[in-house]
This record gives structure tokens, sequence and C-alpha cells, in this order.
């Protein structure tokens, strides 16, 4: 590999472990496993679509108008819920449930969150229409970072994030549509993860952005901008405490918290720097300590069902090929696979910051023994089923 197409390489997995709360496009778990593990949802193009791991073929799904944002199965796997968001004059995100087998979908929250429906006074050159347009998809963007949803073990609550008060917070939908109520606790809260036996919800609070430069009159804790901490709601007593906060300050981009099968700890991936992260796990209980595990990861990466290891995307080879790995806690990598790079990312052109990587986030199938990534864009797209060895 030429010196030039390297360092473009190079410049994308900077972009990766970069976007940290920006959320962009792409780093994000965007691949989904059905219980049984047969099948996966999967977004392409921001549509919804679903992949028989046997027959591996794909089909569309026809989730109404609008993009898809993020989806989850019901614990039986009949139905997908999930986000969609229209822009323009109708512009609003809802939460919706699909039927696949159907193909019926369900609306059961309108207008959760935001988006402008009249352009700024500031249009700085753009039609009134190309500003409206710009303005809805910052308020979206804004969205999207943490705003996965969350079915609970019984079926009969779904967590959402929604606008409120302070920003984004989690709401509890009771199912079928019974009654909505908002998670107790500080905020803004998101990226909701039921724990396995339904007692407790874990969410994070992200950290402060935007903080000013402090003035010398000023004391560090007023502009030192806090750190994405870890909390627990307790479905019984309906309050929320405070677990940890996050090792370096902020959880990977697009990663979510996760639950050990008995339910008694969490994992998480966190962004230590732009070269690196580190696998965490901390007890699930007020005032734990987050123990970092498993370092030498990449951004890109997800804890398994059980939490015994990590899988991730490493950094491409001279040939532009992209390594699946899987590491154990003091253990080295193992190669599960090799992925190719999409023709535009070997061209030496780093992505912009508006486009969407050529990887999804690596996700586990229900019994561990499967890891699933969404590869490419548009017709180059494709869904890849590696083994766990």
């Amino acid at each position: 590999m030429s010196e030039g197409r390297w360092a473009a390489v190079r410049r994308w997995l900077a972009w990766i472990m970069l976007a940290g709360m920006l959320a962009l496009a792409g780093c994000k778990v965007e691949t989904f496993w059905s219980p049984d593990g047969k099948s996966i949802a999967y977004l392409a193009d921001s549509r919804l679509r679903l992949y028989d791991v046997g027959a591996k073929q794909s089909k569309r799904l026809d989730t109404g108008p609008g993009q898809v944002i993020s989806a989850t199965w019901s614990p039986d796997g009949s139905r997908i819920a999930f986000y969609a968001a229209t822009l323009g004059k109708e512009a609003g995100v809802s939460l919706r449930v699909i039927d696949p087998a159907s193909g019926k979908v369900a609306t059961l929250v309108l207008d959760l969150w935001p988006l402008p429906k009249e352009p700024p006074k500031e249009l700085e050159g753009l039609s009134p229409a190309e500003a409206l347009r710009d303005a809805q998809e910052d308020a979206l963007g804004t969205f999207e970072y943490g705003a996965t949803v969350a079915w609970s073990p019984d079926g009969k609550l779904l967590a959402y994030v929604g606008a409120s008060a302070s920003g984004g917070g989690i709401f509890l939908l009771t199912y079928p549509a019974q009654g909505i109520k908002s998670l107790a606790g500080p905020g803004p809260q998101i990226a909701p993860a039921w724990s396995p036996d339904g007692k407790r919800l874990a969410y994070l609070r992200p950290s402060s952005s935007g903080a000013e430069v402090a003035q010398p009159s000023q004391k560090a804790s007023e502009s030192a901008p806090e750190p994405d901490s870890v909390w627990l709601y307790d479905l019984g007593a309906g309050k929320s405490q405070k677990v940890c906060e996050v090792p370096g300050g902020s959880l990977a981009a697009g990663t979510r918290l996760q639950w050990s099968k008995d339910s008694r700890q969490i994992g998480l991936i966190a962004g230590a720097s732009e070269e690196s992260a580190i696998g965490c796990l901390v007890e699930a209980r007020a005032g734990a300590a987050a123990r970092a595990v498993t370092s030498k990861v990449t951004a890109m990466a997800a804890w398994s069902p059980g939490l015994e290891g990590v899988v991730y995307v490493g950094q491409p080879d001279d040939k532009g090929r992209a390594p699946v790995l899987y590491r154990a806690p003091g253990g080295a990598p193992k190669v599960l696979g090799r992925l190719d790079l999409p023709a535009e990312e070997k061209s030496g052109q780093a992505p912009q910051e508006s486009e969407a990587m050529p990887f999804s986030l690596p996700e586990f199938s229900p019994d561990g023994g499967k890891v699933a990534l969404r590869v490419g864009e548009k017709a180059n797209l494709r869904v890849a089923v590696l083994l766990v060895k």
C-alpha cells in the first residue's frame, strides 16, 4: 500500500475513534439478531431489511414513510420496534412496530423528538427548503446518538428515548400502548438496556458538551464537562442510582450497554483515545467502579452475550482488508475473518463526516456463536456472518 493510501486509511480509522459524542452516521449497531438466531433485521440506506441466515437472502420490509433510525426484536420474535424519522413539511420522529410475517405496521408514539418546522432566519446562501432540511438533519443527528429502543424481557414494556425538559429522556411504554411514564432521575438519559431478569434498566447519562473554556477566575468544577456515566433504574422502586463514570470520559461512539446473563454485570466499550478503545466491566450496583479488562480494541466493538469477550473491527492490512477479531479478557486477539474495504475506501479518499462507515458495529447472535456486520453501502451492501471460534 502506498504511503498516501495508508495515510488515508489511517485518517479513516482516526475518524472512527474521533466520532465520540458526535454520533456520525454508520458507527452504530445496525444489525439486529432475532431471538431464535434465524433472521437478522438490519438497516440499509435508512430502510429496514430482513436477512434469512439459512437461505442467505434479504428482503425489504415496508415500514411506511420516513427513514429508520434503530430497531429491536420483541422477546418472542414476532415484532420489531423501531424509530422512524420523516423530514420536510411533515417532519417528526415516531416509534413504530412491525410484524415481519404479515407486514402490518402500527405507530405507538408520535412526535417523540422535535424537528424544526420552519427554516432558520439565517439562510447562509441556502434556499428556505435547503436550510430547513439542514436544520432538521442536525436535530435528527442529535437524536440518533443513544436513541436505542429496548424491549423488556417479558415483552410488556418498551423503553425509548424522547424529548424531555433536560433534552433527551427515557420513557417506558406499556405494550400494547396503554400508558407512558417518564423515567425517574436526572437527565439527559439515553441508550436504555434491560437486565435479563427485567428488574432494572441500565442507561447512559451523556457528558456535558459545548463547555466554554474557563476564565482564570472560574473554578475548575464550573467549567470541566462531566464524563459519561452509567445509571440504573429500579423498576420496582421507581428510582435511579448512579453506577459509575465511564473510564476515559465517554462511551465509544454508537456502542451500547450490555448485561451479563445473570444480571450482575454490565459491559461497555469506552472510547479511551483516537487510537484505541477499551472493554470495561462494572458490577450492576450503585457506586461500583468500572474495570478496564480488554485494551487495544477499536471503537467498533461489542461484548458477547455472556460478557466473555469483545469482537471488533481491526485496522486494515496492506491489501485493504479489515480483520474482524475476538478478544477475551487477558487473551490474545483471534481473527474471525477479513472483510474488504469498499472501493472508495481503497482509493485513498477518507470519508466525509456525512458519509456512512463501510461497516456497522459487529453484533453477536443470541447464543454468542456467530457475529453479524452490515458491510458496504447501496449496491454493494451485504450482511456478513462469521463464526466465533
